[in-house]
C-alpha cells in the first residue's frame, strides 16, 4: 500500500511519455527500477527475509517516480513552483 503513489506517478508519467512517441524514456526507467530491485533483493532479503524484498521493491518504485520526475520536470510537464500545481 505504501508504493500506490509511485505506481501511479509513473503509471500516468510513463503515459505521457507514450504519447510524445518516446517508449525509450519508460524503457529506460523501468530497467532502472528493476535494477535497483535485483540488488535492493540481494541485499535485504539476506538480512530481512521477506520484508526485506518488500522493502527492496518500495525503493525501486519511489527510485523509478524520482526518476519520472526528473525527466517530467526538465521537459517542461511538470510545474516546478508548488504554487501552479492545482486540481482540475
Amino acid at each position: 500500500a505504501m508504493a500506490i503513489p509511485a505506481v501511479l506517478f509513473c503509471t500516468s508519467a510513463q503515459g505521457g511519455c507514450l504519447g510524445l512517441q518516446d517508449a525509450k524514456t519508460p524503457l529506460l526507467i523501468f530497467t532502472l527500477a528493476g535494477v535497483v530491485n535485483v540488488f535492493g533483493d540481494f541485499y535485504a532479503v539476506g538480512t530481512m527475509g521477506l520484508r526485506g524484498a518488500a522493502w527492496a521493491t518500495l525503493a525501486a518504485q519511489y527510485v523509478s517516480a524520482g526518476a519520472f520526475f526528473v525527466v517530467l520536470t526538465k521537459r517542461r510537464m511538470l510545474p516546478l513552483k508548488l504554487g501552479h500545481w492545482r486540481l482540475p
